[in-house]
């Protein structure tokens, strides 16, 4: 036995040891349920504890083992509300892998896990029990669906532990899970798992966890807020059990009508009396005819239509028995009779009934609204989406439109300026030369190339100055070819104009 204690909400392993079950004891268990452990009947409130200290120390204990579970099913369902066993749950329901029960049989079967809790302070044992027919992983075998079961040895309360498997020959193709219970799932939606807390405790929860509540209790069972005699305050976040009315005065008023008709058959049986003395003088074989008849039109007529000639009758069947010296019954009676006829004929519920149906009527269109509400949220939500997107789709083209222009552009630029620069000035590297003296060393040689004029002839002075400038030119251009041979080793870098 492994004995584990519990400080707070933090397991802390202590020194034990674990005593492996003998194989007998595992060839016997079948899982057949928490009768060996139950002695009586939980409460209400005692329920819930159990069930809360349940689910703690199996997650607790199966993160020390480093069992890899995760919630699902009804459990799932009451951590979508508040994060809490659902309060008209009797059991909880969680999953494992293939490996991991493969792993629970060989090594924590039948093992007994003690926990003191400060709820529980004298201690309480936690058995592992795992079915010996987890190895059949078809889902034929309906009597062994639960491959494991935790099971609190003191309440009889216990988790049902299934196994998603992989299904390597489902008509959906690779990376389905299917179950022994009939439930199949993709892979993705399960994995990769969710971190969370449940009970106060670290858990792990699927994926794609409203995918799939939704499709095992319908969108429904996410919004509605009174089900199973408990309404969810959405202020103090918890379900709350609602009280049954009691309501007395429906049996009063249904009990009073049968007064009435007991009260108002004494006179009938007279009538009938009466009738039946006047018959006796007829012969036996009129008797029986007429008695036929009157069996057929009372089945044809409805039950107002049977008493009325009944009321009929009397004043005729009395002024008979008057002739023969019989007491008729008193007036007050028939009176009585007729109100009693036009009840059974017309019935009305009570008023109470009434406003009950109506206040049903009502919470029933309330939900519906609420659903309606809802599923517009939800479809408005996914049309601004899908807008949303769109945009960013719009955005992302013109952006890449823009892009491309730019693109354009640019190239295009550089080739009008690499057309503009003369072949020359290509290779040459000007560095920190104004373009002022640039601008006047290419004007220079283009002014002295020019023929000279016979008014310079004529002018020997002009002739002179010209000499002179064209000798400064030819000084300038030789400082500028060795200033080029200077450079040649240094980066070059292209000069525009």
């Amino acid at each position: 036995m492994l004995t584990i204690l519990v400080i707070g909400s933090i397991p802390i392993m202590m020194a034990g040891t674990l005593i492996a079950p003998s194989s007998t004891i595992i060839a016997d268990s079948m899982l057949t349920g928490s009768n060996r452990f139950a002695d009586k009947q939980l409460g209400y409130r005692e329920r819930r504890l159990a069930l809360s200290n349940l689910i703690q120390t199996y997650l607790s204990t199966f993160a020390d083992i480093g069992v890899e579970t995760w919630l699902m099913h009804g459990t799932l369902l009451g951590w979508w509300w508040n994060r809490k066993i659902l309060p008209w749950d009797s059991d909880s329901d969680v999953q494992v892998s293939e490996a991991s029960i493969h792993y629970l049989a060989s090594y924590y079967n039948m093992s007994v896990f003690h926990y003191k809790t400060p709820r529980i302070p004298e201690g309480r044992d936690y058995m592992l029990e795992v079915n010996p027919h987890y190895v059949n992983r078809e889902q034929s075998d309906k009597l062994n669906v639960i491959d494991a079961r935790w099971v609190d040895t003191t309440s009889g309360l216990f988790i049902d532990i299934t196994t998603a498997r992989y299904n390597h020959t489902h008509p959906a193709g690779p990376g389905m899970l299917s179950c022994k219970d009939g439930h199949e799932y993709r892979d993705s939606y399960i994995f990769p798992l969710r971190d969370t807390f449940f009970e106060g405790a670290p858990a792990k929860i699927p994926f794609a966890y409203k995918e799939l509540l939704e499709a095992e209790y319908k969108e429904k069972a996410l919004t509605l807020t009174d089900f199973e005699g408990h309404h969810f305050d959405e202020q103090k976040f918890e379900w709350i059990p609602v009280p049954k009315k009691v309501e007395p005065k429906k049996e009063q008023k249904k009990a009073e009508p049968k007064k009435e008709e007991k009260k108002a058959e004494p006179p009938k049986q007279q009538t009938q009396n009466q009738q039946g003395q006047q018959k006796q003088d007829q012969p036996p074989q009129q008797n029986t005819q007429n008695n036929q008849q009157k069996q057929q039109t009372d089945q044809q007529k409805p039950p107002a239509q049977q008493d009325k000639p009944k009321s009929d009758d009397k004043p005729q069947a009395s002024s008979r028995g008057q002739a023969q010296g019989q007491q008729s019954p008193p007036p007050v009676a028939k009176q009585g009779t007729q109100p009693v006829a036009s009840k059974q004929a017309e019935p009305q519920k009570p008023a109470i009934q009434a406003k009950a149906e109506e206040k049903a009527l009502k919470v029933e269109e309330k939900k519906k609204e609420k659903l309606e509400k809802v599923e517009d949220k939800r479809k408005a939500a996914e049309q601004q989406a899908i807008k949303k997107e769109a945009q960013k789709e719009e955005q992302r083209q013109k952006d890449l439109k823009i892009e491309a222009e730019i693109k354009k552009q640019k190239a295009e630029m550089e080739a009008k300026e690499a057309a503009e620069i003369p072949e020359e000035d290509k290779n040459v590297v000007v560095k920190d030369q104004p373009k002022g003296e640039s601008q006047k060393t290419s004007e220079a040689p283009k002014q002295d190339s020019k023929p000279s004029t016979d008014k310079s002839k004529q002018n020997p002075k002009a002739e002179e100055e010209r000499k002179k400038a064209q000798e400064k030119a030819d000084a300038e251009k030789k400082k500028s070819q060795k200033s080029e041979v200077r450079n040649t080793d240094k980066p070059k870098r292209e000069f525009t104009a």
